[in-house]
């Protein structure tokens, strides 16, 4: 949903609606676990919504690149998005840690047969380099859940998404402007410093 998004939208709004997940284990977080920020963690959390809303903003300027209405599929990103952080936040409370590897697996595994189901209905050709750039991806994304999973041991839901989805903003943000040169004006520069403020407050 992500990559057709992208597609029909450009990177800066459809990552945005990705990281705007974070509304909802936030919210599973506050009413169903009872989790609640102190002061300065809330105005964290908000400042942490500014800046994905100010890279929203600084990507509705991108071209469309694929036929067909971006809102749908946009929608669909944030909800979906938002399910997973969920199912890692309501794991982390039902299930013993033990079982994180095995969480995973069935993730991964439950992607490579729907992925390759879909390919072959589509009647794709894998190449060579789609085994190679897929493993990296893979690698990292493994790897990154498995962090999560780790993290929301020991720090609430409430503050580790926010933490980690600007972060992750503020992170992309910065090698954008430094490595590859990009412009992501005025909306997208002021995301950079309200992303920074939202870690430290959040981090108080």
């Amino acid at each position: 949903m992500w990559m057709v998004a992208i597609r029909r939208s450009g990177i800066g709004t459809s990552t945005a609606a990705l990281r705007m997940g974070v509304v909802w284990p936030v919210l599973v977080s506050l009413l169903l676990f009872g989790e609640v920020p102190s002061v300065f963690q809330s105005m964290g959390i908000a400042l942490a919504l500014v800046a994905i809303l100010l890279v929203s903003l600084s990507g509705r300027r991108a071209p469309a690149t694929a036929e067909g209405s971006a809102v749908p599929m946009l929608l669909a990103t944030w909800v979906v998005a938002g399910a997973c952080f969920v199912t890692l936040k309501i794991f982390t409370e039902v299930s013993p840690a033990a079982e994180k590897d095995a969480l995973l697996a069935l993730i991964f595994g439950t992607a490579c047969v729907t992925s390759a189901v879909w390919a072959t209905l589509r009647r794709r050709r894998f190449r060579r380099g789609d085994f190679a750039s897929g493993s990296v991806f893979g690698f990292f994304n493994v790897t990154s859940n498995m962090l999560v999973l780790t993290g929301l041991q020991t720090v609430p839901g409430i503050l580790a998404f926010p933490i980690l989805n600007t972060g992750i903003l503020f992170a992309t943000g910065l090698l954008g402007v430094t490595v590859y040169g990009e412009r992501p004006g005025l909306c997208g520069i002021l995301a950079l410093p309200a992303a920074a403020g939202a870690i430290a407050l959040m981090s108080l």
